[in-house]
Parts: structure tokens; C-alpha cells; sequence
């Protein structure tokens, strides 16, 4: 993926319009429904309870360390000499995301119960693009990357599994 690729797939993305729609792919899982995190007191399926409880969701909030790739894109960006880069287009593919992001309504699939995911999804998207752009910069464009083409499909990629699969709604 290069820079302008990423910017199309921003400028393109479906967001959220196929919530509980993915089809699995190598590496990655499906849910059909959040309902599993609607309470302690829990009333979906087994399959849907037992990603919930070994689930760890990726990040949403903008200062959260990548847990995929921890320090070592700025590491990288450094001993390459492009952490003024890095930095202007991971902060670029942030903005452009979450301006793209201002005109999509809440979903209602996001809220459950009493939780209501969607600004955790928009931050989420906004991360994961950020990230792309780092991974884009230092040449190492992987998993953040492949996130961002889900994300544009109108997907979710929520969380991981402890074998490293990816959940997607």
C-alpha cells in the first residue's frame, strides 16, 4: 500500500455500512453481532461469549502504544531518519480519516444495551489508519495496512485473539 492508496481508501470507505457482513479470511474471524458485550449477565451464543472473554480489543484512543508493533515503527523511522515524516503522515491519514468520518451517522448495530460503540469504532479507524501511515513510511506496510482495506469495506476489525487472529463485525 502506498500513500495515495491509503488516501483512496479513506476517501472511498464504506464505513460501518456492513456491520455483521465479513466473510472470513486467512487470519482473521467473523462475528455477526456485538451482543456479547451487552452485560455481565451475557445472552449470546457460545461462539459469540467465547470471543468476548478472550478477546483484547485493539486501540481506539490516539496516545495508545501500538500493541501490534509496541515502539519499533518510530524506532525504525528514527535509524532511517524519517520521524519528521512519519510523523507529518500518520498525522495527515489521522485528520483525513476522521474528517471522512464526520458525515457517517452512528450505527445502530454499534450500540448494545447500555454500551454504545460508535465513537470507539470512529477512533479505532482513525488509529488504524494512522498506523498504516507509519507502517507505509518506514516501508513495512503489514497489518495495519490490511486493517484499513477492512475498515473501508465497512467492517470492523475489533479486537485480537490470543492466537493472534483478528476479530472482525
Amino acid at each position: 500500500m502506498t500513500t495515495d492508496e491509503l488516501t483512496r481508501y479513506v476517501q472511498e470507505a464504506q464505513w460501518f455500512a456492513n456491520l455483521g457482513h465479513f466473510r472470513e479470511r486467512e487470519g482473521m474471524i467473523a462475528i455477526r453481532t456485538m451482543e456479547a458485550w451487552r452485560s455481565q449477565e451475557r445472552i449470546a451464543d457460545e461462539y459469540h461469549e467465547s470471543i468476548a472473554d478472550g478477546m483484547q480489543w485493539l486501540p481506539s484512543d490516539s496516545s495508545a502504544e501500538d500493541a501490534i508493533h509496541g515502539s519499533s515503527l518510530k524506532s525504525l523511522a528514527k535509524e532511517k531518519g524519517t520521524e519528521g515524516e512519519l510523523l507529518k503522515q500518520s498525522l495527515a491519514a489521522y485528520k483525513r480519516t476522521l474528517t471522512s468520518l464526520r458525515s457517517v451517522p452512528p450505527n445502530p448495530l454499534l450500540i448494545i444495551g447500555p454500551h454504545d460503540f460508535n465513537l470507539s469504532a470512529r477512533n479505532a479507524c482513525a488509529y488504524a489508519t494512522r498506523m498504516a501511515a507509519c507502517e507505509i513510511v518506514i516501508e513495512r506496510q503489514g497489518f495495519w495496512c490490511s486493517l484499513v482495506k477492512v475498515f473501508a469495506e465497512g467492517n470492523y476489525p475489533c479486537g485480537i485473539m490470543p492466537d493472534g487472529k483478528v476479530v472482525v463485525f
